[in-house]
């Protein structure tokens, strides 16, 4: 499922609930949590995404916590607003070398994305709100560049290197063979940490007479064969 068929399936329930007299929305904090609630069904990480993502914008524009939120304030959002705090996460600078961005361009997009998802998702219940504020061109980067959250070859060999130098208590081999599984599989981490052995299994190609190892495992509510 993708996130813009979880950004309907958010708009649906809203709208079942707002036409039912004994579920009927009273505040934007109540309007959110059953956005990012539904959001959450599958994955717990994205419902925290989604909701980390919205209280930093309304403390950085509203200087309010989420829980004090009036509709009025959601109201007053506009595309200007949605423009400037992109440029806003654009400016930010890495804490420890002030050159550096602090945030990836693809992790900026995300956010937007988030917010508008938020943002139409409310509209639906009160349609006083612009629910294209944060519809900005997402920002353009080299997909083959480094990024953060993603290694070169070199910095993969490097970090594996230090794990198998580890102490013994330390695990060497366990924290190398999950690096190494991460990075030859591509699978999150959250998903490697739920795996058990029988989720490993043999799989033989009879036209090529080979066996080869198969991962099962259950990623953001979708099933997975990883070989």
């Amino acid at each position: 499922m993708t996130l813009a068929n979880l950004s309907n399936k958010n708009i649906t329930s809203i709208e079942s609930i707002k036409n039912n007299k004994k579920g009927t929305i009273r505040t934007p904090y109540e309007a959110i949590n059953l956005v990012i609630d539904d959001i959450g069904t599958n994955s717990e990480n994205t419902k925290v995404s989604y909701s980390s993502t919205i209280k930093d914008y309304i403390i950085y524009a509203l200087d309010k916590d989420i829980s004090d939120l009036s509709w009025s304030d959601l109201e007053k959002i506009d595309y200007d607003d949605g423009m400037m705090y992109r440029e806003y996460m654009r400016k930010l600078r890495d804490s420890k070398d002030g050159r550096l961005p602090r945030l990836h361009p693809r992790t900026i997009n995300q956010r937007m994305f988030t917010l508008s998802s938020i943002f139409k998702s409310l509209y639906r219940v009160n349609n006083s709100i612009n629910n294209q504020a944060f519809d900005v061109t997402p920002l353009k980067f080299d997909e083959s560049e480094g990024s953060y959250g993603s290694l070169t070859e070199e910095e993969v060999y490097s970090l594996l290197n230090y794990c198998k130098g580890l102490r013994e208590y330390q695990k060497p081999i366990v924290k190398s063979l999950f690096f190494e599984t991460a990075y030859v599989t591509a699978i999150r981490s959250g998903a490697l940490m739920n795996l058990k052995w029988k989720d490993i299994r043999k799989k033989k190609d009879t036209l090529k007479d080979i066996s080869y190892n198969v991962i099962k495992v259950e990623d953001k509510g979708s099933n997975l064969e990883v070989a």
